[in-house]
């Protein structure tokens, strides 16, 4: 797994990070078209780096100042280290991921994640309030409010007019898809009476279908 941030926290690890950076970098500095010149400042504030480091090490013992100054060339140091990195690394069409990784940057992952299949199931809530009209209200079974599942597109909504519930997916009827927390189903004023049965599913981005959820209904007034 690659670190999010390339420079290690603690102070021994980002030691040998460094000097490993410094030695690959300065091995790789005319592949990648950067003058000399350009090295100077890291290595000067490489140099007072170290220096620091081993007085804050000392067999000794060292004392609060030794740490203070430690901690204020790192600071310095891992300043310098980035800007050299944003300057003349990151985006500098000689240095390949591969150098990259060589040199212990972090490398982005472009590739974007795959939606998960849904495994949850819409929720409907029917408001038949008004005349030859269903107001669709969407959420999920596993969340509360509005929110669709994380990687989910749109819900998909089927229905079958019938007295009696659906028993296999053939009877059902395609409405329409939503992405949104609401959907509107209108009908004929000659089907005033009649019971509509509703299901529905998630899909993901990739046109992937979530399991069905449960039947609801209501009739048209």
């Amino acid at each position: 797994m690659v670190r999010q941030d390339y420079i290690p926290r603690s102070h021994g690890d980002f030691y040998v990070w460094q000097g490993d950076f410094h030695t690959r970098l300065s091995e790789k500095l005319s592949s990648f078209n950067i003058d000399e010149e350009k090295l100077k400042t890291l290595t000067e504030t490489k140099s007072k780096y170290e220096q620091a480091f081993q007085q804050a090490s000392s067999a000794g013992g060292a004392n609060r100042a030794d740490r203070l100054e430690r901690d204020k060339c790192e600071a310095e140091y891992k300043s310098v280290i980035r800007g050299f990195v944003n300057g003349y690394l990151r985006f500098n069409s000689n240095v390949s991921d591969s150098d990259r990784r060589y040199l212990g940057l972090t490398v982005a992952d472009n590739k974007p994640t795959p939606a998960a299949v849904p495994s949850t199931h819409p929720v409907l809530r029917i408001d038949f309030s008004e005349s030859r009209q269903h107001t669709l209200h969407i959420t999920d079974e596993a969340k509360t409010g509005k929110a669709k599942p994380a990687g989910v597109k749109e819900c998909e909504i089927w229905y079958a007019i019938a007295d009696e519930e659906p028993v296999n997916d053939s009877e059902l009827r395609y409405a329409g898809s939503s992405s949104k927390a609401n959907f509107l189903v209108t009908f004929d004023l000659s089907q005033r009476g009649k019971k509509v049965y509703y299901n529905a599913r998630w899909v993901n981005t990739r046109g992937e279908r979530g399991p069905w959820g449960e039947f609801e209904n209501a009739i048209i007034t």
